[in-house]
C-alpha cells in the first residue's frame, strides 16, 4: 500500500466536504419582512432603498416591504403592535424601553442626530438664550432632544415653552408665530441657501447633547423567534447604507424614480445625501456601530429630564451582534464528517510505519516552518487588527502593503492600491489650504527617509475627501542593511485639525464679513512693526469709518446695514495689493495695513495717500443693497510707522485720532496723524519717568484674586500688580504695564514683584488655613527672555524657602513668536524644580496646537473676552467649550477668567467641566489680609 501523500489527503478532504454539503437544507422561499419608516420617503432612508434595489435583501432570503411614515404614524407602536417587523426610531427608543415597550436597538444608521433649531435673526434671536419664555415648535420625534438641549444651554425648565409643530414649511417662522422651529440639518437648510445670514441654526451638540440619529430597531420577541432573519436583515440594511453613501447620485436617481413622494428636486436630494454622510461618518465609525458609552450618555440626557432613572440598565436593549446558536443541520453534517475522518484515520494508521521515516526527515524542517508561520501569523494579526493605518511603500513610491484599517480609512481594497503610486491615490498632488507641493514632499521622503521619521500632511480618500494624517515612518532594510522600502504608521488627526481651524476662525475672523478681526489685526501689526524695524521701510495704518452709517441702519434696518458692511469689505479687499491686510474692528470701522512703503517718510506718506484716495473713490460708488440704492462716503485716518518705538495700541490710537480729525473736517476726507495729537505721547513720557522713580522707591505691590473650584473652594490666587502712586493712589496695571513692557522697565518691576510673591507664599505656608494656596504670577515675554530670568526665579524661591509647586508662572502666547526652542528649554529647567506653568489669555494670540504640545504646561487659562458673552454669543460659548475640551485632551487644568454671573459659572463648571474659575463672582482682588480672612471665614 502506498503512503498517503499531500495530494491524496486533499482529495479525501474535498470528498468529505462534498458529503457535508449534501447535508445542507435546500433553499427556501424568501421570508416576507416589513420595515416602518419614521417619516416620508427621502434620502434619510436610502439604506433600505439601496438594499432592496441592489438585491442585498433578496440574497439574504428576504422579501422586504418598506412602509412610508408621516404625521400621526408611530413607528415604535407599529412594530410593537406587530404591524411591522422592523422600524426606524431615534435615541428616544431607550425611553420607550424604560416605559415597558420591548424594543431592541439593532444599529445606529446615523452617528449624530440631524435635529436642530432654526430661528430668524429679525425676530430678535441671536443665541439659544433668546428662546427663553418664547414658543419653540417641536414635533413628537424631536421634543425630548430639544428640551434636553435647552436645559443644557442653561434655560430654566419653567421658561421652556415647547409648542406642537404642525407646519413643516417656514411660514410660522416668517410670520413670527414661533421664535424657532425644529429642522433637520439634512433638509430645511437647503431652503435658506443664499440667505444664511438672516437665520440662526442652533444645534444640541453645541451644548454637549450628542444623541444618535436614526436607529434601526425591532422587538425582543422578534429576535428570539427569528434570530437568523434579524441578523440577515440588519446586515443587508447596513450593506445598503454603505452603498448609498458611496453612490449618492445613483440612489438619488432611484428615489426620483420610485420613492419621491415629497416631490424633492435632484439638487435637494444630493444636498441631503451630503449632509447624511456627515451625520453618519462612515469614514470614521463602522456603519451601524453602537457604543455602550454613547447610549449611557443618552440615558444621562433623558434622566436629566426625569424621563428615566440615571442608572437604567441597558442590558438587552443594545443588539448583541455575536453569532447565533448553531443550526440543527450542522451537528448532523459534522457527524458524517467525523465518520468519514474515522475511516481515513484507519488507513493512516496502516501506513504509519511507511511514513515514519519520511516524518523524521521532515521533522526539523516542519518545526522551522511552523515557527516561521506562527511568527508571521502573529505579526499579521497585530498589523491587520491594529487601530491605525499601516502601509509599506517601496522606494519608487508604490504601495506594497495596505492593512484592513487603511482599507476602511481610505476606501480602497488592498488589491486595488497595491502596486500604485501614493501620489494621486492616497496623497493629493497639492494641499488644499497651503498649496504645498505634496509630490515634492513624497519624493523627499523617498530620497531621504531618515530625515522624515515624523510628518503631518493632507491625504485623500478614494471618493476625493481630504483628510489629515500624522505619520511615523521607518526605513525597511534588506539583509545587507540597504533601504528597500518605508514602513508608515498613520493616525487620523482630521478632527483635531478641523477643531483647531474652527477655533482659529471663531477667534480671529469677523463672522459677518469674514475679514480678520481686532485680535488677528493686532497680531499682524506686531509682526509688521518688527519687519519694518528690520528692513527700515515704512508701513501705514488706515483707520476707515463709514460716514452716517447709523442713519442707514435706522432708516432701512440692520439687514441692509449688514449688506453694506459686506460690500464694503469686498471692495476694500479688491483694491488692496498682495500682502496688505484689511480688518474689521467692529461696527462700521475698518482698518487697512500697508507694508513695504518707501524708506523716506515723505515718499511713504505719498504712497499711503494714494491708497487712501483709491479707497475713498471705491467706497463712493453706488451700492445696490437689495431694493435699496445707497451712496456712502468714508473718513480715513492715516498713521505711518517704521519701527517698534511706537507700540500697536499707540499706533491704532494715532490712526483713530486722525480719523476723527477727518470727520471734524467735514467727513469724506483723509487726514494724517500730526504733532497736534502728541498730548497723549507726552503724557506717556511723564508716566515713564514716574515709573522709574517708583522702581527705586518700591511702590509696587500685589492684590490677590481668588481661584476656586466647581464647589467654590479657594485653591489658589492670582497675584495682580498695583502701583501705590504717591499722588494718584492705587494705579491699576492696565495704566502702566504696557508702557513698562515697551520701555523694558518690566524686567526691574518683575524682579521686585517676584520677590514679594515668594515672601507672601512663605507667610501663607506658616498658617494651616492658607498653606495649600497656590500663587499664579504673570510673566511678560520680555522678562521671560531676560538672560538671568531662570536663576532669578530659583534664587528667590530658595531665599524664601517655599515649595516650588506653590508657584504658578503664567505666560502668554506671545512667548511663542520668538525662539520656541529656547522658551521650551527655560520652561523645562524651571519645571524640573517643581514650578508649574499656565498659558494665560489662551486664544487671543496666534499659536498652533503643534507649539502647545511642545510646552511643558500644567494649566490653560481662558481669556475673559471669551467668557463675558457666553450667555448671549453662541460663538464665544462654542469657543469656551472647545477650549475646555482641548485643555483636558492635552491633560491640562483649565481655569476661566472673568466669571461674574451664576449662569457663566454653571455653563463652565457644570455643563463643560471647567476645573477652576476666577472673577468678581468669587471676589475682587484684595490685599493678602483679605485672602486670609476669606479662607478663615470659609473654614
Amino acid at each position: 500500500m502506498l503512503p498517503i501523500t499531500a495530494p491524496r489527503r486533499l482529495v479525501l478532504l474535498l470528498f468529505a466536504f462534498r458529503l457535508c454539503l449534501l447535508a445542507l437544507p435546500l433553499g427556501a422561499a424568501p421570508v416576507p419582512v416589513s420595515v416602518q419608516l419614521i417619516w416620508k420617503h427621502q434620502f434619510e432612508f436610502a439604506a433600505f432603498y439601496a438594499a432592496l434595489d441592489q438585491g442585498y435583501y433578496r440574497q439574504a432570503g428576504l422579501d422586504v416591504t418598506i412602509k412610508e411614515g408621516g404625521p400621526g404614524i408611530d413607528a415604535v407602536g407599529e412594530v410593537c403592535d406587530g404591524h411591522a417587523d422592523f422600524g426606524v426610531g431615534t435615541s428616544a427608543l431607550v425611553v420607550d424601553r424604560y416605559r415597558g415597550r420591548p424594543v431592541v436597538s439593532l444599529a445606529a444608521l446615523m452617528q449624530h442626530s440631524p435635529i436642530a433649531l432654526l430661528a430668524l435673526r429679525r425676530n430678535g434671536v441671536e443665541s439659544v438664550h433668546d428662546l427663553a419664555g418664547r414658543p419653540v415648535a417641536a414635533d413628537p420625534h424631536s421634543r425630548d432632544e430639544i428640551e434636553a438641549y435647552l436645559l443644557a444651554a442653561g434655560i430654566p425648565r419653567a421658561r421652556i415653552h415647547l409648542v406642537e409643530q404642525t407646519d413643516w414649511t417656514m411660514a410660522a417662522l416668517d410670520r413670527g408665530e414661533v421664535a424657532a422651529k425644529v429642522v433637520y440639518l439634512s433638509n430645511e437648510p437647503f431652503w435658506i441657501r443664499g440667505h444664511e445670514h438672516e437665520y440662526l441654526i442652533l444645534t444640541p451638540r453645541s451644548a454637549g447633547i450628542d444623541l444618535y440619529g436614526n436607529t434601526l430597531f425591532t422587538t425582543a420577541a422578534t429576535i428570539q423567534a427569528h434570530p437568523d432573519m434579524v441578523k440577515a436583515f440588519r446586515a443587508a440594511t447596513l450593506k445598503g447604507l454603505v452603498y448609498a453613501l458611496g453612490h449618492p447620485e445613483t440612489v438619488v436617481d432611484l428615489i426620483l424614480d420610485r420613492y419621491n413622494s415629497q416631490g424633492k428636486s435632484r439638487e435637494h436630494l444630493l444636498f441631503e445625501a451630503a449632509q447624511i454622510r456627515e451625520l453618519t461618518r462612515p469614514d470614521i465609525v463602522e456603519p451601524g456601530y453602537q457604543s455602550p458609552g454613547r447610549w449611557r450618555h443618552v440615558v444621562e440626557v433623558y434622566a436629566g429630564q426625569d424621563k428615566l432613572p440615571a442608572d437604567f440598565d441597558l442590558t438587552g436593549f443594545i443588539y448583541d451582534t455575536s453569532p447565533p446558536q448553531t443550526p440543527a443541520w450542522v451537528p448532523w453534517s459534522l457527524a458524517g464528517l467525523a465518520a468519514l475522518l474515522a475511516g481515513a484515520l484507519t488507513v493512516l494508521f496502516k501506513v504509519r510505519g511507511l511514513n515514519r521515516q519520511l516524518s523524521r526527515e521532515n521533522h526539523e524542517r516542519a518545526l522551522a516552518e511552523q515557527a516561521l508561520q506562527e511568527s508571521e501569523a502573529k505579526y499579521r494579526e497585530l498589523v491587520e487588527h491594529a487601530n491605525a493605518i499601516v502601509l509599506r511603500v517601496g522606494l519608487d513610491g508604490t504601495v506594497t502593503y495596505f492593512n484592513e484599517y487603511a482599507e476602511r480609512f481610505f476606501g480602497y481594497q488592498a488589491e486595488e492600491i497595491l502596486g500604485r503610486h501614493v501620489v494621486g491615490t492616497i496623497v493629493p498632488e497639492r494641499e488644499s489650504d497651503s498649496d504645498r507641493d505634496l509630490g515634492r514632499l513624497i519624493n523627499a521622503i523617498l530620497s531621504h527617509p531618515e530625515d522624515f521619521q515624523h510628518n503631518e500632511n493632507e491625504n485623500m480618500t478614494r471618493d476625493g475627501r481630504r483628510v489629515w494624517v500624522r505619520w511615523a515612518n521607518m526605513v525597511i532594510p534588506d539583509e545587507y542593511g540597504r533601504p528597500v522600502g518605508i514602513s508608515c504608521i498613520g493616525q487620523d488627526i482630521t478632527e483635531a485639525r478641523l477643531a483647531e481651524e474652527t477655533i482659529r476662525n471663531l477667534a480671529f475672523y469677523d463672522a459677518l464679513t469674514q475679514l480678520p478681526n481686532r485680535r488677528l489685526l493686532i497680531d499682524r501689526l506686531s509682526r509688521a512693526l518688527a519687519m519694518s524695524a528690520r528692513n527700515r521701510r515704512h508701513g501705514a495704518l488706515l483707520f476707515i469709518d463709514l460716514d452716517n452709517f447709523k442713519l442707514l441702519n435706522d432708516s432701512h434696518g440692520h439687514d441692509i446695514g449688514d449688506l453694506l458692511l459686506i460690500e464694503v469689505a469686498h471692495r476694500l479687499q479688491a483694491c488692496m495689493r498682495e500682502g496688505d491686510s484689511v480688518a474689521r474692528l467692529g461696527g462700521d470701522e475698518f482698518v487697512v495695513m500697508l507694508e513695504g512703503l518707501d524708506a523716506s517718510p515723505d515718499a511713504a506718506a505719498g504712497q499711503a495717500e494714494l491708497v487712501a484716495e483709491k479707497v475713498s473713490d471705491t467706497l463712493r460708488r453706488t451700492y445696490h443693497l437689495g431694493a435699496v440704492e445707497h451712496h456712502a462716503t468714508a473718513s480715513i485716518g492715516i498713521a505711518l510707522f517704521q519701527d517698534k518705538t511706537v507700540g500697536v495700541d499707540e499706533l491704532l490710537k494715532r490712526a483713530d485720532l486722525a480719523m476723527y480729525q477727518a470727520k471734524s473736517a467735514g467727513r469724506n476726507a483723509h487726514q494724517f496723524f500730526d504733532p497736534a495729537m502728541q498730548a497723549a505721547v507726552e503724557s506717556r513720557t511723564r508716566l515713564e519717568g514716574e515709573l522709574r522713580r517708583a522702581i527705586l522707591r518700591g511702590e509696587f505691590l500685589f492684590h490677590y484674586q481668588p481661584q476656586v473650584d466647581a464647589e467654590g473652594r479657594m485653591l489658589g490666587v492670582e497675584a495682580l500688580a498695583r502701583w501705590r502712586h504717591p499722588e494718584r493712589g492705587l494705579v491699576a496695571p492696565g495704566e502702566f504695564i504696557g508702557l513698562a513692557e515697551e520701555t523694558g522697565l518690566i524686567v526691574a518691576i518683575g524682579q521686585h514683584l517676584l520677590r514679594r510673591a515668594c515672601e507672601q507664599l512663605k507667610e501663607w505656608a506658616g498658617v494651616p488655613a492658607t498653606r495649600h494656596l497656590t500663587l499664579s504670577l504673570n510673566v511678560s515675554a520680555r522678562q521671560f527672555h531676560h538672560a538671568d530670568f531662570v536663576d532669578m526665579v530659583l534664587a528667590n524661591l530658595n531665599a524664601a524657602g517655599v515649595a516650588p509647586d506653590r508657584l504658578v508662572l503664567e505666560i502668554t502666547e506671545s512667548l511663542l513668536l520668538d525662539n520656541i526652542d529656547e522658551t521650551v528649554a527655560r520652561m523645562e529647567v524651571l519645571k524640573a524644580s517643581g514650578i508649574r506653568f499656565s498659558i494665560d489669555d489662551f486664544g487671543t494670540g496666534y499659536s498652533s496646537l503643534a507649539y502647545l504640545k511642545r510646552l511643558p504646561l500644567d494649566e490653560l487659562k481662558i481669556d475673559r473676552s471669551f467668557v463675558k458673552d457666553i450667555e448671549t454669543d453662541e460663538n464665544d460659548a462654542a469657543i469656551c467649550a472647545a477650549f475646555v475640551s482641548l485643555g483636558h485632551i492635552l491633560g491640562l487644568r483649565v481655569v476661566a477668567e472673568g466669571v461674574e454671573t451664576e449662569e457663566q459659572r454653571y455653563f463652565l463648571a457644570r455643563v463643560h467641566g471647567c476645573d477652576m474659575m476666577q472673577g468678581y463672582l468669587f471676589g475682587a482682588p484684595v490685599p493678602a489680609e483679605g485672602i486670609a480672612a476669606s479662607v478663615r471665614a470659609a473654614d
